[in-house]
Formats: C-alpha cells, sequence, structure tokens
C-alpha cells in the first residue's frame, strides 16, 4: 500500500506547530491567560501525540490517513461562513475573533487524527472538523482569560463525534450533532454555576439579530440544507415543540416565553444549522420527530436565561409583525444580497413539508 506523502504523526506535529504560532498574533500576545491557553492546548496535543506514537510502535501498527471530502461537512462549511461573514459586517468583533476560530480549526483536526489513531489505523482527512467549530462558535464564546475553556468546549464534540455513535447503513456514525451536545453540556453548567459572566453568550445570541434579513438569510441558508440533505423534519417537530412550548407557558403563566419573538433569532439559527445533522438524513422520520422536540427545549431554555425574560401578554411582539425592525434596514432600505430562486428544489415530500414549516413562522393572531 502507497503511504502518505506527509507521514502521519508529522502532520499531527506540524499542525500543533502552527497552534502555537498563534499565540505570537500581537493582541494574542498581549493577554498572558489567552496565550497561555493556546499554548496549554499545544502542550496537551504533543502529550497526546507521544502516547499515540508510542502505542502505535510499541503494536506494530501502521497509522495513515485517506483524503474523503464529504458533501456533508463542505456545504455545512460553506452555509456557517455565509452566516458569519453576514453576521460579522454588523458585529465587528466576529472579524476580530476569527483567528481564534481558526486556531480552534487546527486543534481541533489534530484532536480527531489522534483520537482516531489511537483506535484505529487510519484517519479520514475531510472537513469534519469545519462545522464543529463553526456551528460551536455561532453561540458560545468564552471571554480572553477563560480561552482554555473553549478548548475543552469543542474537545467535547470531538470526543463525542468518536464515541457517541450507532451503526446505521452497515456504517458506524456519530448520533446528533456533536456540537449541539457540547453546547448542551456546558450551557448546562454555566447555567447551574451561575459563570454565564465568563462567556460572550448573551452578546452573541443578542448581537445575531443586529443584521437586518438576518431571519430570511438564516431561513435561505437552511432551505439550501434542507434540499440538499431532507434534514426538513427535523427542524419543523423541533419548531412546533417550542411553540408548543412557549403556548403552554403562556396559558399557564399569563407572561410569554421569549422577549421579542415566538422563536428569538438564537433558537432559530439553532433549529436550522444546530439540531440538524445532515448525517442523520436517512432516518426514520418517527426518530426525525422524536429526537428535535427533546433538544429544542433545552435550546429555548438557554436563549431564554441567556437574553431576557417573559413579559406581559398585552406587550406582545413578534418578528413577524414588525417588518421594520426585522425583515427591513431602516437606514437603506436594501434587500438581502441573495437570490433565493437560485435554492436547489427539494423533492415532492420536501416541498410539501417546507411549506407547512414556512406557513409555521407567520405570526398567529394576538
Amino acid at each position: 500500500m502507497k503511504g502518505n506523502r506527509i507521514p502521519p504523526l508529522a502532520l499531527a506535529g506540524g499542525l500543533t506547530g502552527l497552534l502555537a504560532a498563534f499565540s505570537l498574533i500581537p493582541w494574542v500576545n498581549a493577554n498572558p491567560r489567552l496565550a497561555g491557553s493556546i499554548w496549554a492546548a499545544a502542550a496537551a496535543l504533543l502529550v497526546l501525540l507521544v502516547l499515540v506514537r508510542h502505542r502505535a510502535a510499541r503494536a506494530g501498527r501502521v497509522l495513515t490517513y485517506t483524503i474523503v471530502p464529504k458533501p456533508v461537512h463542505y456545504v455545512q462549511l460553506t452555509m456557517h461562513t455565509s452566516i458569519y461573514l453576514y453576521w460579522g459586517w454588523y458585529r465587528r468583533e466576529v472579524y476580530h475573533y476569527a483567528p481564534l476560530i481558526v486556531a480552534q480549526i487546527v486543534f481541533v483536526y489534530v484532536l480527531d487524527m489522534l483520537v482516531c489513531w489511537s483506535r484505529r489505523d487510519k484517519w479520514i482527512l475531510g472537513f469534519g472538523p469545519f462545522p464543529i467549530v463553526l456551528s460551536t462558535n455561532l453561540f458560545l464564546w468564552f471571554k480572553d482569560d477563560w480561552f482554555f475553556l473553549q478548548f475543552l468546549l469543542v474537545s467535547t464534540g470531538v470526543l463525542c463525534k468518536e464515541f457517541i455513535t450507532w451503526k446505521r447503513d452497515g456504517r458506524r456514525t456519530h448520533i446528533f450533532n456533536p456540537s449541539a451536545i457540547a453546547l448542551a453540556i456546558f450551557s448546562i453548567g454555566l447555567l447551574i454555576a451561575h459563570s454565564t459572566h465568563i462567556t460572550w453568550g448573551e452578546e452573541v445570541a443578542v448581537s445575531h439579530g443586529r443584521p437586518p434579513h438576518i431571519y430570511l438569510e438564516i431561513f435561505a441558508v437552511g432551505l439550501v440544507v434542507q434540499a440538499l440533505f431532507s434534514v426538513t423534519l427535523v427542524t419543523l417537530s423541533a419548531a412546533a415543540a417550542l411553540f408548543i412550548l412557549s403556548l403552554a407557558y403562556t396559558g399557564y403563566t399569563g407572561l410569554y416565553y421569549f422577549v421579542d419573538s415566538n422563536i428569538p433569532i438564537a433558537v432559530f439559527l439553532g433549529l436550522h444549522l444546530l439540531v440538524t445533522d445532515p448525517q442523520l438524513r436517512r432516518a426514520e422520520t418517527s426518530a426525525s420527530f422524536s429526537s428535535a422536540p427533546c433538544t429544542a427545549p433545552w435550546c429555548g431554555l438557554s436563549t431564554r436565561r441567556s437574553i431576557g425574560w417573559a413579559r406581559p401578554r398585552s406587550t406582545r411582539s413578534c418578528c413577524a409583525c414588525r417588518p421594520s425592525t426585522y425583515w427591513s434596514n431602516p437606514s437603506t432600505g436594501q434587500a438581502p444580497p441573495w437570490n433565493l430562486a437560485s435554492v436547489k428544489s427539494p423533492g415532492p415530500r420536501g416541498k410539501s413539508i417546507s411549506r407547512i414549516w414556512r406557513s409555521g413562522l407567520r405570526c398567529s393572531p394576538s
């Protein structure tokens, strides 16, 4: 068998060195705790690299990797990037934060390959780490002084992908979205410990609604994923679960569960790009309807705790009823820079489900 041009462990070592180099960025180096977090992550990878090399040499194993880019990964990469570019145009902190996102991607690549080689001889080189890091950072950033927890957060996603699996269609694959599991674990922990102040979670959630037409952009991006990978049922059932939960809460307390809309923008983003996982696109319909409602309430609870509390029924506000705020740009009145007609059409079944989903975005009577 032909060997890899770059030796596997040399690849891991080179990427680890690249990760350490991010500490030389001036504004990163100016914060000793942030630079220390990057050095600690690189050191942890070096220790794991030595252990994997030692175990492989002792067992006489030959470690390899093969390049297999998967559509489910590079499509998600494209959709996530479009969200970041548009979001960052109206919140420039996103662009400033970009080097740390790249550092996390490098970290996840090395960790993924080392964890794989600790259990198997072949690692699949593709775009898999991108969705884990990009979807995680859409919702939760730890502040610079606590950035080591950001590496632990994405590490949890990698470990969930590797160890929480099932066998389907003759091969073993992960269950649910690894990022969603990691975010749920850390979010619940932060809420229990009353430590959300060490993150930018609230600012991130609120700033999602800053760009004009952001609901439309997320919905258009979600349509691309739903058209290509048939995950419409997951999004639809999760949204229905949140809507029913909100109605039940309002009926019982007389207050609205969310501050500004039935589905706030951060939750709307999660329904389209977090609770859905294209790897599960061939799962049975019953599984789609049973799993998404279990995830949606946690997503809604975390967002509600982060960005505000309910308010009286008489002051109800819905995003679809306030076009001047949510669906147009008051300063320019410009339309969003995309053409929905260019999105690939789903099959007949997907079209029917998407029509139902679109109707759910309309504001119910007061």
